[in-house]
């Protein structure tokens, strides 16, 4: 009879470790989308010392925490250099909604304002932290060429 009870606790140890590393697995091929949606990110031209103004299409789709960074490029000499970098962390939940208007000093608040005159283009990482065994996440967008002008 212990023979048949210590059988027994075994194989449900081994049954929920592998329950275990079946979910674990299961997390790792949930995408991003499941939390987080960006389907653009739209800067308009401006002037110098003026507003950089934007549109954002983004859907949350449930609550997370979330990190975030902020990468600003100036097309110089042909070439795309880096400008400016911003980061920062927030919760993100399913009823935010961005300020309106939104602008680019909101965006990269405070490290990317004012701008130069130039020729743009900015890219935002999002990072989606794991929650338990779920790992960190990442969706990325890149925002249209944009020009401040004099």
């Amino acid at each position: 009879m212990n023979f048949l009870r210590t059988a027994v606790n075994y194989l449900s140890f081994v049954f929920a470790g592998i329950l275990l590393l079946l979910s674990a697995i299961v997390a790792q091929l949930w995408p991003a989308s499941f939390w987080f949606d960006v389907a653009s990110v739209r800067v308009e031209d401006s002037r110098v010392g003026g507003q950089v103004i934007m549109a954002v299409s983004r859907t949350i789709h449930r609550d997370f925490t979330g990190e975030w960074t902020t990468s600003l490029r100036r097309l110089q000499d042909g070439k795309w250099i880096a400008y400016c970098t911003a980061s920062g962390a927030t919760n993100y939940q399913t009823d935010s909604s961005l300020p309106d208007p939104l602008t680019l000093q909101w965006w990269t608040y405070p490290d990317c304002h004012p701008i130069d005159e130039g020729k743009y283009i900015m890219r935002t990482t999002w990072r989606i932290k794991g929650m338990g065994f779920f790992p960190d996440k990442e969706v990325q967008a890149t925002s249209n060429i944009f020009v401040v002008n004099p």
